[in-house]
């Protein structure tokens, strides 16, 4: 959970924070869980640090 300003984010990530970045969004309609967690490992697993939120 990130907090600024009155405002609160829910994000999860996987993989190493020192690899390449990968912010996965959906839209404003969509929660993060719309990215499936096997999906988000996948891609850490090849060398991606993966945020989706």
């Amino acid at each position: 959970m990130i907090q600024a300003n009155g405002v609160e984010l829910c994000t999860e990530s996987f993989g190493h924070s020192t690899d390449p970045t990968l912010l996965l969004s959906a839209g404003g309609c969509v929660s993060m869980v719309w990215w499936p967690k096997d999906f988000c490992q996948k891609l850490a697993d090849v060398g991606r640090y993966v945020i989706r939120y």
